[in-house]
């Protein structure tokens, strides 16, 4: 019976100590509420030298990237709160 009472009283101390160290610490959610400005998008060409002797050089004409270029929609910055 002692034994019992023992663990109990372990287990419920340490449910208290987690239940209190959660909620001393501050949420994400309400760490990244306020505005929010895009700076850059920043984006990584993967160059695989095997794969580019397999397909060989570029096939497309510098006109066919130019016509395909008039359709592209172009990001800009954005602000969130």
């Amino acid at each position: 019976m002692r034994t019992l009472t023992v663990y109990l009283l372990i287990v419920v101390t340490a449910a208290l100590v987690m239940f209190c160290a959660m909620n001393s610490v501050e949420s994400p959610e309400h760490k990244i509420l306020g505005s929010w400005k895009e700076l850059a998008w920043e984006y990584e060409k993967v160059y695989n030298r095997a794969a580019r002797n397999e397909i060989g050089p570029d096939t497309i004409s510098q006109s066919v990237k130019d016509q395909l270029g008039q359709h592209l929609v172009i990001h800009s910055a954005e602000h969130w709160q």
